[in-house]
């Protein structure tokens, strides 16, 4: 006979979790208060920001719906806050607030089944938003600093520097003002327009913000140019700065007991922290006794496609001394003075360009008879390369500055000994708008002119700029180009922002060893311009895959910005594992009390 020692359990397969329910404490002012009840709070960085409902339970039905106004009223200060065992062996409850805000709306819905109140609170973006940026702050010479209301608010505008060498002290804070005389200015970097908005509009004690040293660090000292915010809200301000550098920014409730219950805090999302949500083991179907999560809803756009992205500056303007040639009909040439003033003819405008229009023949209109000019003006050694098309363009004023700073305008000179030797021309002259070219405008010819023109040695030069044809620009790629993969161009054009401007060694001021002119108005963007196409390339990556994810319990760990991993051993729902071209991160946070979970909503784009 044999018996066995066994016994068979049978327990039946739990797809709910006994687990109790997670809620908030709700501060209204301070104070706690049991009549509100926290249904979800949804947290999110730019540009959707924070919000939570909340809803209006009374202990009784003493106090009716229609008399809340008496408790709750808008704009009242609201904390939420999740309690935590924090003892060691003991118990020891703390409370960490999840959400900071202010109540911006208050829904009431009456009926003869139901009243309901509803109130929603949002972060501390609200209040932002309701700022208008105006004006500057200036630093004065003496010391002081005043505010000008007029004027607009441009972050070094057309590349040239405006931001003091000293800083002011505002609503509590020292930071770097504009200066109220540009030629003695520094630049404004991102970091410090930033810190400029930040202090110029929040008063000290309402919103912890960032040290200006950190944002430094953050943005990586990241150069802006002709960034204007004037008439924006104070987050759209914020937003447009951070765009430069890439970043992004969200508000938290700070977690030390001060006047300030938020704090604002700007991040990148490759540099944020990593959350691990497993999906139990490869093979296995997603059970709630073993993962950490409960459903995930993926959308994955088409992929691969690289972006390249084609950021163009302005034209590129060139300094240059060229010698005119006679733009009129020989055929009209007399050696009779009067007949070519109009003081002394009376029909002068059939002759009005003889002697007085003198042209650089850039497209090739007085190579043909009966000009007879030579062939076409050669800019390949002014453009510094022969890519340029044959047309008509027009002079603008030399770069070379005079002594007070401002450009030397058109720098005229005649030649009365065929070329040997050059004086400035002191007459008037005006310079023609359809191509390169001056006109004499004296109503006659001075005396010096008229004899060179008897002995054919009369000549003129004209020290001035020219555009060409070629922007300043970058292209870069965030991913394999001149492959079978698909390229998609994406063209930036900032003619205001990123400058090219040369003296070339066509001028006669290149090397200006006389001392007559003090500096010249040169720019080089280039750099700026690289840099910010980087920027723009890793902040602007492509969006592959949008995920849905929920959680089996509700968990107030997550934050957007958070990358999302998931162990070597677990299922690659996510799709995370393997894929080092991409980066995936949380942009929303729901946490849902009423159903007990926390819904996730997370982004991939390619790095």
């Amino acid at each position: 006979m044999n018996m066995l020692n066994r016994i068979d359990f049978f327990q039946p397969q739990y797809n709910e979790l006994s687990a109790g329910a997670i809620t908030a404490s709700v501060y209204l002012d301070g104070q706690w208060c049991d009549f509100l009840i926290a249904e979800r709070i949804m947290l999110a960085a730019d540009p959707d920001f924070s919000c939570a409902v909340l809803n209006y339970y009374p202990k009784d039905n003493s106090l009716l719906s229609e008399e809340v106004n008496s408790l709750v009223r808008c704009g009242q200060k609201v904390v939420l806050k999740s309690v935590y065992d924090a003892g060691i062996e003991t118990v020891s409850p703390e409370e960490l607030p999840i959400f900071a805000g202010f109540i911006e709306q208050i829904d009431t819905d009456i009926s003869s089944n139901r009243q309901t109140v509803t109130i929603i609170a949002k972060d501390f973006s609200s209040k932002l938003g309701r700022k208008t940026i105006y004006g500057r702050n200036i630093y004065l010479d003496s010391g002081q600093s005043v505010f000008l209301a007029g004027v607009e608010t441009v972050f070094n505008p057309q590349g040239k520097p405006n931001a003091s060498k000293q800083n002011i002290l505002r609503n509590g804070r020292s930071f770097k003002a504009f200066c109220a005389d540009e030629s003695e200015s520094n630049y404004f970097d991102c970091a410090d327009a930033i810190y400029y908005l930040l202090c110029s509009y929040v008063p000290s004690g309402e919103l912890v913000i960032p040290a200006l040293e950190r944002l430094k660090a953050l943005s990586e000292g990241c150069k802006i140019i002709d960034v204007d915010v004037t008439g924006l809200n104070l987050i759209d301000a914020l937003a447009r700065c951070c765009s430069q550098a890439g970043l992004r920014f969200k508000f938290v409730p700070s977690l030390v007991e001060t006047v300030s219950s938020e704090a604002i805090v700007f991040f990148k999302p490759k540099c944020c922290r990593e959350v691990e949500l497993n999906c139990q083991w490869p093979g296995e179907i997603i059970d709630i006794s073993k993962t950490t999560v409960a459903q995930v809803s993926a959308k994955k756009n088409f992929s691969p496609v690289t972006h390249r992205y084609i950021v163009q500056g302005d034209y590129k303007i060139y300094e240059a001394t060229f010698e005119l040639a006679k733009a009129w009909d020989p055929a009209l040439e007399e050696n009779d003075y009067d007949r070519y003033s109009p003081i002394t003819n009376e029909s002068f405008n059939e002759v009005r360009d003889v002697y007085r229009k003198w042209c650089l023949n850039e497209a090739g209109d007085y190579s043909v008879s009966p000009y007879n000019q030579g062939p076409a003006y050669d800019f390949s050694k002014i453009f510094e390369n022969g890519l340029y098309i044959r047309q008509r363009r027009r002079f603008l004023p030399a770069l070379t500055c005079s002594k007070d700073g401002t450009s030397i305008g058109y720098y005229l000179e005649v030649s009365y000994t065929g070329g040997s030797c050059w004086w400035p021309y002191m007459s008037s002259f005006k310079i023609l708008l359809d191509q390169c070219g001056i006109w004499l405008s004296a109503e006659q010819l001075d005396a010096d002119v008229w004899f060179a023109i008897l002995k054919g040695l009369l000549k003129f030069r004209i020290t001035a700029s020219v555009m060409a044809d070629e922007r300043v620009s970058f292209t870069i790629a965030d991913g394999p180009v001149n492959s079978t993969i698909e390229v998609v161009d994406k063209i930036i054009t900032l003619p205001r922002k990123f400058k090219y401007q040369k003296i070339s060694p066509c001028s006669i001021f290149l090397n200006d060893s006389d001392g007559i002119f003090s500096s010249a108005n040169q720019k080089d963007d280039t750099k700026l311009l690289v840099e910010f196409a980087r920027g723009l390339s890793e902040s602007g990556g492509f969006e592959t895959g949008l995920l849905q994810i929920k959680t089996i319990v509700l968990s107030s760990i997550f934050s957007p910005g958070d990358k999302i991993i998931t162990s070597p051993d677990s299922r690659d729902i996510f799709g995370v594992k393997y894929d080092n071209r991409s980066i995936c991160w949380l942009e929303k946070v729901e946490m849902d009390f009423t159903n007990q979970q926390t819904i996730l909503t997370a982004v991939k784009k390619r790095k």
